[in-house]
């Protein structure tokens, strides 16, 4: 199970950068950033969308631990969504699921 502040970040990782079912193939990823605290995260990069918050590693860490993301093997430094993650993410469109909540069932 995801806990709820990661649970809200793993929704919107997905949501921009591999979209839904009927939206188009994005390509995107986390890049490092900081936070409004100082603190080190990762900010979403994806095609047409403008980053408006750096989500904390705190919030990243619990999924990484989970597999559903990961540091890429690729420079530069960045995190990818893994298969894990996207057939999660998969499930819960196929699911149905709308928010970030419906991911708790998964």
């Amino acid at each position: 199970m995801i806990p709820p502040r990661p649970r809200d970040a793993f929704w919107s990782i997905c949501l921009y950068t591999l979209g839904r079912d009927t939206d188009l193939p994005r390509d995107g990823h986390l890049a490092p950033a900081i936070t409004e605290r100082g603190t080190p995260g990762w900010t979403l990069v994806a095609g047409g969308y403008t980053p408006d918050r750096v989500i904390s590693d705190r919030s990243i860490g619990p999924l990484v631990r989970l597999g559903l993301i990961a540091l890429a093997v690729d420079l530069p430094v960045r995190m990818i969504v893994t298969a894990q993650g996207k057939e999660t993410w998969a499930l819960f469109c196929q699911r149905g699921g709308m928010y970030p909540e419906d991911l708790t069932d998964i």
